[in-house]
């Protein structure tokens, strides 16, 4: 029989109830954590279990059993974490329906009694709201390259979580402690361009904050899509095998990414930036070695490579290229040189070229 989740729960000041502890070692909330049969025994709360969108209630634990879910979609389960089928489901409502008709005033007496320890819980757990501010002061007072704080802090990690702060926000997203970067990527408050960032980091410890930031990103872009892009990430989310090559080239997935909206509201050296990425990236997934040299004026010869003894390919990329509309007509663009470095053939002559273009092209998402 299926059994119930065992997550490991803490309340979120942020979300206002109680959320899945996301801490690898020490989570900044100590021993205030619980579980689903904790909330339940203690007289129900509401939770975030597999997105912090989604809002599901755990009810009270009434004779050996509770329910978890929302109105659409609820599942029952007993003490020992096994889960009630349909019909036992439907007998334990029944059941919980005399026992509070029987007994609302005692229902209502011991919820008041909880509600009470809960929230005296929560204040335990939770930092003054003048540290707060004192603390949110010493991060826009501090330069950024020593903001935040110490590797690890706890306020650092409080702070993170609970603020709305876009300046804060920035600041934190530079900490050296990959958990504060997860915690900032989660927030709904920071800005697109921290997310960014975040989502094409190279650090050691990117791999445990660049996929929230990337889902945060998703969500942020979503609303400035048109309906051509809506379709074309779609079928790119779909498609399993080309995730597994985006997840290796993370700089190149963000420009993918970013609607048009987007990139046209972009400063020329932040556009200019991404693209150097995405080409270091690409020719690392393609096994090959490329740097970006320089920006040329040139209109007519777009780039050229320069081999070297060891097969490396140097771009003189230009700048034109910052103009385009949408970021597809630039990954398109770097398909086709990519494709005249390793086919060794003049871009747009011969059968090589031809079919290199297509293999680049299925590999970065443009087929």
């Amino acid at each position: 029989m299926a059994t119930a989740t065992d997550s490991t729960l803490h309340y979120s000041p942020r979300l206002g109830r109680y959320a899945r502890c996301i801490a690898s070692k020490q989570c900044l909330y100590g021993d205030a954590h619980t579980s689903l049969l904790g909330l339940a025994a203690a007289g129900g709360a509401e939770v975030s279990l597999h997105s912090h969108t989604q809002k599901q209630t755990v009810s009270p634990l009434i004779a050996g059993a509770y329910s978890v879910g929302t109105d659409v979609r609820t599942r029952t389960f007993r003490e020992d974490g096994t889960q009630l089928t349909p019909t036992e489901a439907r007998a334990w409502r029944a059941e919980c329906e005399r026992t509070l008709e029987g007994d609302v005033a005692q229902q209502q007496s011991d919820a008041t009694q909880q509600q009470g320890d809960a929230t005296q819980q929560r204040k335990i757990s939770l930092e003054p709201i003048e540290f707060q501010e004192q603390k949110e002061a010493e991060v826009l007072s501090a330069p950024i390259a020593q903001a935040p704080g110490l590797r690890g802090s706890v306020a650092d990690l409080q702070l993170a979580e609970s603020t709305s702060n876009p300046k804060i926000l920035q600041q934190l997203a530079q900490h050296r402690d990959p958990a504060v970067r997860l915690v900032v990527a989660q927030n709904s408050a920071t800005p697109m361009g921290s997310l960014e960032e975040l989502a094409m980091s190279r650090d050691n410890g990117a791999g445990l904050y660049q996929s929230a930031a990337m889902e945060r990103l998703t969500e942020k872009y979503q609303d400035l899509r048109d309906a051509e892009e809506l379709k074309a990430t779609a079928r790119m989310e779909a498609d399993g095998a080309l995730q597994a090559n985006l997840a290796q080239m993370p700089s190149y997935r963000v420009m993918l990414a970013v609607p048009k909206k987007r990139w046209s509201a972009k400063r020329r050296r932040a556009r200019a930036r991404i693209i150097s990425r995405a080409i270091e990236e690409i020719a690392g997934f393609l096994g090959m070695k490329a740097q970006l040299r320089s920006w040329t004026r040139s209109k007519r010869r777009a780039v050229a490579f320069v081999r070297g003894a060891r097969g490396v390919v140097e771009f003189h990329l230009s700048s034109a290229v910052l103009m385009c509309k949408g970021t597809r007509q630039v990954a398109r663009f770097l398909s086709h040189s990519f494709a005249h470095a390793s086919s060794g053939q003049a871009v747009g002559h011969g059968q090589g070229w031809r079919a290199k273009f297509r293999e680049i092209n299925k590999q970065l998402g443009l087929a």
